[in-house]
């Protein structure tokens, strides 16, 4: 329990100085656990329309794109625009099984916004 409330101190100190950065960080966290939630086949590829609540999650400007490349700053001041960011997500995903990742998603609709 030390760690975990640790952690939770430090999160909110951080959300007093960052407060837009750390907001969109959880939605995107909470986005990746709705899409886990979903329900799959383990045998086949499936295409499923998203509910309302994960397609509202868009315009997620304070959350780099994982995959790309921008110079870090160390004090924390990333502006607007200043690296691609999560656009949201097509009407439907297709999860494909058997992968080391429990889902993946495709039919991103305007991912990298730069």
């Amino acid at each position: 329990m030390d760690k975990k409330y640790a952690a939770e101190n430090l999160l909110n100190e951080l959300s007093s100085y960052h407060g837009a950065v750390i907001r969109q960080m959880k939605q995107m966290v909470e986005l990746y656990i709705k899409l886990a939630e979903l329900e799959t086949k383990k045998e086949i590829p499936i295409k499923r329309s998203l509910c309302q609540d994960i397609l509202s999650i868009r315009q997620l400007e304070r959350v780099p794109v994982v995959t790309s490349t921008f110079p870090i700053d160390h004090s924390c001041q990333y502006h607007v625009g200043s690296f691609a960011h999560f656009k949201g997500l097509a009407d439907s995903v297709t999860f494909v099984s058997k992968m080391l990742m429990s889902s993946v998603v495709t039919n991103i609709v305007n991912l990298l916004s730069k």
